[in-house]
């Protein structure tokens, strides 16, 4: 049979041998472009870095600016948390975001963005067991005839991530939860309702766990032949279309294009194997804070890297950083104390005379945690994945659940994503979701955390429209002027894409 007695049908389906890599070419399409449209664009994986206590903010409890809006002259009227670039602007770090210079290209920060599921339940603004249990949940909480909490209402979106992307790509850990133990108040973190997770704080404990069954090093052989012949199979099918394309119609002609195009993509998936897994340098028995830190970073990207999550958490305590010899010190030795004498230190405090060394010290302890998370970006920017890095295919949360923790302020809250996901995320900005007033610092916001959740299940492929609870709106006064409340107005992606 020559080439020009083929039928339409058998050329559309195959050239002989060349239907053995692909099948028919009338059915490819459907198929393949339904997977690029449900799987490009969208996170591989998810990594939450929550530290406890909050940051160094200037925002009372309704998120209000000190200083302008008040008569409480001891805050510290410091933000160190909020970048130096406007709005909408090519993103520009404060303080705190030293330690991720260079990194700006692959982060958004947030402002505006509001806890209500505890403004709504809490006993007051900012209850410390309250704004764990919601920060990550957004769930309705119950109560015992006490007020304390007793039942929480569903899992946290770490979690929910967590079980969805598992579904479509299996991992011997739904999720890697990992912790640097101190001062805190409970745990963000929920696997299902009423399950908290407190995860593992030790190195060598979590090591030996993940990569019990990991040898790392080099290449798989069978997985490089596999590639190999793929790819063989590929570039004939490519050179047998190329010459059917020139003696068909023009309708077929565009139809074996097509088809030629997606080969292509499915070639630039086959990229070079340069190294199948390599494992973190574990080793030893690691006792304090900053030997803990950066090998829980480099475990969490290497469990990542080697396939053996999609997900991972740090869960960092309110420590205080006395290996630094800062001068400042904390009552109890416990990072907490030094978010409390925020409320003295500044300008007409009881503590003013000694506010640059409280500031250096709470700086210190902010750009340590900043430094891990930096650690983290670096570790995922290194590894090489399709046309970019892991870090590009990757989306991760830093949060808290306080922003001014001098007063429990759950307004406001400290949110920065990092990783495209996937090209989803348009990254290298900051966005702030509220208004306010110049005059007397009136702060206004329609985003909550679960706005921000509800957007990151999108931008790991999944078309939610809520998280967690709806709440109603409110309204509250202070200092007589009227503080907008929150609501789930901004719709599925908040604006972030």
């Amino acid at each position: 049979m020559t080439a020009m007695k083929m039928s339409r049908r058998l050329l559309l389906q195959g050239f002989g041998g060349l239907g053995i890599a692909l099948p028919a070419l009338e059915f490819t399409h459907g198929t393949a472009w339904g997977a690029a449209a449900t799987g490009a664009g969208a996170a591989k994986r998810f990594l939450v870095f929550f530290e406890h206590g909050g940051t160094i903010s200037n925002r009372n409890s309704n998120g209000w600016i000190f200083g302008k809006d008040d008569d409480s002259p001891g805050n510290n009227h410091v933000d160190a948390w909020t970048p130096t670039s406007r709005s909408g602007d090519p993103l520009t770090f404060g303080a705190i975001h030293q330690p991720l210079v260079g990194f700006e290209d692959q982060c958004l920060i947030l402002g505006g963005i509001d806890n209500l599921a505890n403004k709504t339940q809490g006993p007051y603004d900012g209850d410390h067991v309250w704004a764990n249990i919601t920060s990550l949940t957004n769930a309705k909480v119950d109560v015992d005839g006490s007020g304390t909490p007793t039942s929480v209402g569903g899992a946290s979106i770490d979690a929910v991530i967590a079980a969805r992307l598992g579904k479509s790509n299996p991992v011997p850990f739904n999720s890697v939860n990992l912790y640097i133990n101190a001062h805190n108040y409970g745990t963000p973190f929920y696997s299902a309702p009423n399950q908290a997770v407190d995860g593992e704080g030790n190195p060598s404990t979590a090591f030996k766990k993940l990569f019990a069954n990991v040898s790392g090093g080099t290449p798989d052989a069978a997985l490089v032949r596999a590639q190999a012949l793929k790819r063989s199979v590929l570039d004939g099918t490519q050179d047998g279309l190329a010459l059917f394309r020139k003696k068909v119609s023009s309708q077929d002609y565009a139809a074996i294009d097509a088809h030629l195009t997606l080969i292509r993509g499915i070639e630039q998936q086959l990229q070079p194997i340069t190294v199948a897994c390599t494992k973190p340098g574990v080793a030893g028995t690691y006792t304090t804070i900053p030997q803990i830190g950066p090998v829980h970073a480099d475990i969490l990207s290497a469990a990542m890297a080697c396939g053996l999550t999609n997900v991972g958490t740090l869960n960092i305590g309110d420590f205080y950083n006395d290996w630094m010899n800062d001068p400042y010190p904390a009552a109890y030795n416990i990072g907490h104390s030094l978010d409390h004498s925020a409320n003295d230190v500044g300008p007409g405090g009881t503590d003013t005379p000694h506010f640059n060394d409280w500031y250096k010290t709470i700086l210190d302890n902010r750009q340590w945690r900043a430094g891990v998370f930096a650690r983290l970006l670096k570790n995922l920017k290194a590894i090489p994945e399709g046309n970019g890095t892991m870090l590009d295919n990757s989306l991760l949360l830093w949060t808290s659940e306080f922003s001014y923790g001098g007063v429990h302020s759950v307004a406001n809250l400290p949110v920065l994503l990092a990783g495209k996901a996937g090209g989803a995320l348009k990254t290298g900005r900051y966005l702030d979701f509220a208004g306010r007033d110049s005059q007397f610092g009136l702060y206004q916001t329609a985003a909550t955390t679960g706005n921000v959740y509800t957007s990151l299940l999108n931008l790991c492929g999944f078309p939610d429209t809520s998280f967690g609870q709806s709440w109603p709106d409110y309204s509250v006064y202070n200092y007589g002027h009227p503080y907008i409340g929150t609501k789930n107005v901004l719709g599925p992606t908040a604006g972030l894409t």
